[in-house]
C-alpha cells in the first residue's frame, strides 16, 4: 500500500488509487463526515462544486464525503495552487477546521505507519546498504520553546530537526510570539533511534509551579524526524506549564533528562513568575471596566462577524483549557445558542469521542453561530464570565482584547 511513508523528500501526492486508504484513515481517526463540505473548502475546492455533490447526494453525507476526496484527488478547482493532494494538506485543512483531535491522530497514523514500514528491512535491502551506520553519524539539534498562553501560563515545547533553519521558519510562522532557548543541544541518536525525555522532578503544590506533559511517553524517534525535515510539529512534545497566583513566587527550574541519544544530556524548563501586580491588573481592575464595556458593544450589535469569528479560531486553544464542557454546554443551550439534540450528539459516549474531541465539536458550532451573526460573540464573553471567576473574567478579557486588536 502506498503512502507517504516512502523515502523521498516531496510528500507524496494522492491519486483516486488512494481514496479508499484516505477514507478508511478518516473514519480511524474518527472524522465526522458531516463536516465534508467545510474540508472541501479548506482543500481548496469551490462551493459550486461541492453544491453539485450536495444536490447530487441529498441526505447522504457519506458519499458527500467519498465525492468531495474524488474531486480533491482530481486537483479540481484550486487544489492545485494549494500544493495538491497530500497526508500533509489533508492533516493542515483539518486542522483549520479545529478538529485538532482528529488531525493529530491523523498525524500519528501516518507516522507510526512510516515508522513500521521503514524498520521492516529484508536481508537483501539490508546487503544493499553498506553505508548504514552513516545513519547513525548525522548530527540533530534539540530546542526548546515558549509560547505564552496567559500571563501565568505557557506551552513549552522540545523539538529535534536536522536543519535548525527549518525550525526558525517553522517558529516565524506561528501566530503567537515565541520565546526561544538561547541554548540547544546537539546529539545522536542511539541505536533503537528513540529520544525520551524524563522529567526528573515535578515541582510540590507548595511551590505553586504546575508541569503536566502533552503525552506519555514523550518520545521522538528518528525516523520521524528524518521523514518529516520540513514540518517539525511532528518530532516534538510538549508540556503545559503554570504558576498560580500568589503562590508561585520563586522561579521554575524544572530538570529533564534526554536518553536514547549520545550523548544523554539534561536541559530545564526555567521560567519567572509573572509580577502580581500583573496579575492583579490583569484580573481585577481590567475586569470590571471589561464588563461593561463588552456589554455595551453587545446591546449595540458592534461585533463584527468575521473578525469574532477569527478571534474564536485563534483562541480555541486558550478557551478550551479554562471552560469545562459540560457547564459551558448547558449555557449554550440556556442562550439558544447550540439545541438540546446537539447537547445530545454532543456528550453521547457511544460516539467514542474523547472530552477533547466533544469540546473541538462544541467550539465548532459555537464559532459557526458566530460567523452568522456577530452578536454571538459578545453572548459567548458573558456566559464565559458566568462562571464568575478571575480565571474565566481573564478569558473574556483576552478575547476582547483580540478582537479589538483586529478592529
Amino acid at each position: 500500500m502506498a503512502s507517504f511513508s516512502d523515502s523521498q523528500e516531496l510528500p507524496l501526492q494522492l491519486d483516486k488509487s488512494h481514496l479508499n486508504e484516505v477514507l478508511v484513515l478518516l473514519r480511524k481517526c474518527q472524522f465526522p463526515d458531516k463536516r465534508w463540505f467545510e474540508l472541501g473548502l479548506a482543500l481548496g475546492l469551490s462551493k459550486n462544486t461541492l453544491d453539485t455533490i450536495k444536490a447530487n447526494n441529498p441526505q447522504d453525507v457519506n458519499q458527500c464525503l467519498i465525492e468531495c476526496l474524488s474531486k480533491w484527488m482530481e486537483r479540481a478547482d484550486d487544489v492545485f495552487s494549494k500544493g495538491g493532494a497530500t497526508y500533509e494538506l489533508l492533516s493542515a485543512a483539518i486542522r483549520d477546521m479545529n478538529l485538532i483531535a482528529v488531525a493529530d491522530m491523523l498525524d500519528q497514523e501516518k507516522c507510526h505507519e512510516a515508522f513500521n514500514i521503514n524498520t521492516e528491512s529484508t536481508e537483501d535491502e539490508v546487503k544493499q546498504k553498506p553505508n548504514e551506520d552513516e545513519a547513525s553519524n548525522v548530527i540533530y539539534t534539540g530546542v526548546m520553546y515558549h509560547e505564552k498562553k496567559e500571563v501565568n501560563q505557557w506551552t513549552t515545547t522540545f523539538s529535534v530537526v536536522r536543519d535548525m533553519k527549518v525550525l526558525q521558519r517553522y517558529l516565524d510562522n506561528k501566530s503567537s510570539k515565541v520565546e526561544q532557548d538561547e541554548s540547544f543541544v546537539t546529539f545522536r541518536f542511539d541505536h533503537d533511534g528513540i529520544l525520551e525525555l524524563l522529567l526528573q522532578g515535578t515541582p510540590s503544590l507548595e511551590s505553586g509551579w504546575t508541569v503536566q506533559p502533552h503525552q506519555l511517553p514523550m518520545q521522538i524517534h528518528q525516523n520521524t524526524v528524518d521523514h518529516f525535515p520540513f514540518n517539525p510539529s511532528y518530532a516534538s512534545c510538549s508540556i503545559s506549564v503554570y504558576a498560580k497566583p500568589g503562590i508561585a513566587k520563586d522561579p521554575l527550574h524544572c530538570p529533564i533528562k534526554l536518553t536514547g541519544i549520545d550523548p544523554s544530556k539534561t536541559i530545564f524548563i526555567y521560567r519567572t513568575p509573572p509580577p502580581s501586580s500583573m496579575i492583579d491588573s490583569t484580573s481585577s481592575s481590567s475586569s470590571t471596566a471589561s464588563i461593561s464595556q463588552t456589554r455595551r458593544e453587545t446591546e449595540e450589535g458592534t461585533f463584527r462577524s468575521d473578525i469574532a469569528h477569527r478571534v474564536m479560531t485563534e483562541c480555541t486553544g486558550m478557551i478550551k483549557e479554562r471552560i469545562g464542557l459540560y457547564p459551558l454546554i448547558d449555557r449554550l443551550v440556556e442562550k439558544r445558542m447550540i439545541s438540546d439534540a446537539e447537547k445530545g450528539q454532543i456528550i453521547d459516549t457511544s460516539h467514542g469521542l474523547t472530552a477533547n474531541q466533544r469540546m473541538d465539536e462544541l467550539l465548532s458550532l459555537v464559532k459557526a453561530s458566530i460567523r452568522e451573526d456577530g452578536e454571538d460573540f459578545g453572548m459567548f464573553l458573558e456566559i464565559i464570565k458566568e462562571e464568575n471567576t478571575r480565571r474565566a473574567d481573564r478569558l473574556a478579557q483576552t478575547l476582547l482584547d483580540n478582537y479589538k486588536r483586529l478592529l
